[in-house]
């Protein structure tokens, strides 16, 4: 499996899809949020019959899910897919950990993400995620 096997129209699909999603939170249009999630939704649906369950897509769901416990599951299993397949974790384990923090002050299971994801900081991603990192396990209990 391909750490990202999207084509670039592909994953434009996503980014205005997801783009709307925001808006409509920021405008406080519940009903047409509802709607673009739909939207949303279905672009993520389009390209999992493409490509299968792939922990990009995965994480994504969950990333615009409004239930705390929908995105727990859904981090939870992007997180298994990347493992079995290798792939970077770092952007799930970041997600997952302030979704821990935020929705249920779980600092030590968020602490045991971030700790799980520390290697991959230095030598895959950037500026803006070593500094989410940061930031949540800073909110975290020191071992």
């Amino acid at each position: 499996m391909d750490a990202f096997p999207f084509t670039d129209d592909e994953w434009n699909l996503v980014i205005e899809a997801s783009w709307a999603v925001m808006d409509a939170t920021l405008a406080d249009d519940s009903v047409l949020r509802q709607s673009l999630m739909i939207e949303l939704e279905g672009v993520l649906g389009k390209l999992r019959d493409r490509y299968g369950d792939h922990p990009v897509l995965i994480e994504t769901e969950a990333d615009f899910q409004d239930e705390p416990i929908q995105q727990i599951e859904l981090y939870r299993y992007a997180l298994k897919l990347a493992v079995q397949h290798e792939l970077p974790t770092y952007t799930i384990r970041i997600s997952l950990a302030g979704v821990l923090l935020d929705d249920f002050g779980d600092s030590e299971e968020a602490a045991i993400e971030l700790a799980a994801c520390r290697d991959e900081l230095d030598s895959l991603t950037d500026d803006w995620y070593r500094k989410q990192w940061s930031d949540l396990l800073s909110r975290c209990p020191q071992r």
